[in-house]
């Protein structure tokens, strides 16, 4: 048949796209590779996928290539398409600099994976990101930096176990305190009578 004669002859033509996949929403911070590609065909087997599946995207509605590799690379070329992924936010990162990004028991972990994410590309790979995103995540590091600070966790303490049980938990280490002070007190009372 004509691929016979193709294989045989090194001749590559170009497959036919018969309809684009169309890309899954992901959220700000993921991978581009968490977006899943569906719905796409082609006249020939083969898969679709990112060129550049570990990019980081901007939010909102943004346009990526997309590769078809077919199965019978040696007769058939990969085509460059391009979908349409739309990013959007899990957390609020303001985009004014001087606004605060506030981090919360709630939203620690999402924020946490944005920073890890992006501490898992290579130097190569943080330079493909766009430098808003850069910035973004450079924000983001910042705060989780600042929540981490004891003030911040006796906050968090008491923001997950509820004030009544944060205050048990003081006045008993207070209680504690005063004991052993007692303690010594009594202890250097002692002293003074036998030094007598």
């Amino acid at each position: 048949g004509v691929e016979d004669y193709q294989k045989e002859h090194g001749i590559k033509t170009d497959p036919i796209i018969l309809s684009n996949p169309s890309a899954s929403k992901i959220t700000y911070g993921q991978y581009l590779f968490s977006s899943n590609l569906s719905g796409g065909k082609a006249n020939v087997e083969g898969e679709f996928t990112f060129t550049k599946p570990k990019l980081m995207p901007k939010k909102g509605i943004q346009t990526y290539e997309v590769i078809f590799t077919p199965t019978k690379s040696d007769i058939y070329n990969p085509i460059v398409l391009e979908v349409e992924v739309e990013v959007e936010e899990l957390v609020n990162i303001p985009s004014d600099e001087n606004k605060p990004i506030e981090v919360n028991k709630d939203n620690y972990e999402e924020l946490k994976e944005i920073v890890d994410n992006y501490n898992n590309l290579t130097e190569e790979e943080k330079n493909e990101l766009d430098p808003e995103v850069k910035e973004d995540i450079q924000r983001v590091e910042q705060a989780i930096k600042k929540y981490n600070t004891p003030n911040n966790l006796l906050k968090t303490l008491i923001e997950s176990i509820g004030i009544p049980c944060s205050l048990a938990l003081m006045a008993g280490a207070l209680v504690h305190m005063f004991r052993r002070k007692k303690r010594i007190t009594n202890q250097d009372d002692n002293d003074e009578d036998e030094d007598d």
